[in-house]
């Protein structure tokens, strides 16, 4: 059985630059090969551009350190691992990332690009009407009303559609969409969304899908007649509480 030292850690393994004081993060170099980070910013470890620029910086020691085998990252807080973006009202801190191996950099080292990191207020971000003018690539989310392809593929990238965010537009993927949407039957048209689905993520790239998730209710056993999908936007008016409740 290997047994791992965790009292605390002078830091004093490896490069000196691990001992600096940092201050989002706890860093406790076990050993030559085995580092434990951990995110310290209370009280809910909000991602700040404080965050991001050590995460980039301990992101290169660890690729500088051939003894390093094992990274593990944990929260000090344990009902909080990272949270919200928070720009610490000083975007600039993030806005411009020097060229390096990893991180936002990669974009750079992979497709030849060189990339500026610009955070947005809530406040400005609601003054924007049109998200192209001011970045070519966005992060955004989209919440389904329905489970159904033509929700996302429709809504989201046929040329004439008003939630067309990203001003997507190519011929063949509209015509491809309409042909789904006359097909009378139920196999054949979900293969031509299939093939919509393919064409605009593969083939075209109108969108990089990064992560898929959901939302959650807890309902008590005595409602009934809760459905969701998505937006969770179930009308409270179709809802019965049973006379078991203890509220009835």
């Amino acid at each position: 059985m290997n047994i791992i030292d965790t009292s605390t850690s002078s830091n004093g393994r490896g490069s000196d630059a691990w001992m600096r004081s940092w201050t989002n993060l706890g860093i406790d170099r076990r050993g030559p090969g085995y580092c434990r980070v951990t995110f310290d910013h209370p009280p809910i470890n909000a991602v700040t551009a404080t965050t991001v620029a050590e995460l980039a910086e301990l992101v290169e020691l660890i690729e500088e350190d051939a003894d390093l085998n094992v990274v593990v990252f944990d929260s000090a807080n344990p009902a909080f691992y990272l949270t919200h973006n928070d720009t610490e009202n000083d975007p600039s801190v993030t806005a411009v990332s020097p060229l390096g191996p990893t991180g936002i950099r990669a974009w750079h080292d992979v497709l030849g690009l060189n990339v500026r990191v610009e955070s947005w207020t809530l406040d400005r971000a609601l003054t924007l009407t049109n998200i192209r003018e001011v970045a070519p690539i966005v992060f955004t989310g989209w919440l389904p009303g329905y489970a159904d392809p033509e929700y996302f593929l429709r809504l989201l990238f046929q040329s004439d559609s008003k939630t067309n965010e990203g001003g997507f537009s190519y011929p063949p993927f509209d015509e491809l969409i309409e042909r789904a949407r006359r097909e009378r039957s139920d196999r054949s048209r979900l293969e031509l969304f299939h093939e919509a689905d393919r064409m605009v993520v593969a083939d075209r790239v109108a969108l990089i899908p990064l992560v898929y998730g959901r939302s959650m209710a807890f309902v008590k056993p005595w409602v009934h007649g809760w459905w969701e999908f998505g937006k969770s936007s179930s009308a409270f008016a179709s809802l019965v509480v049973d006379p078991s409740s203890p509220r009835a």
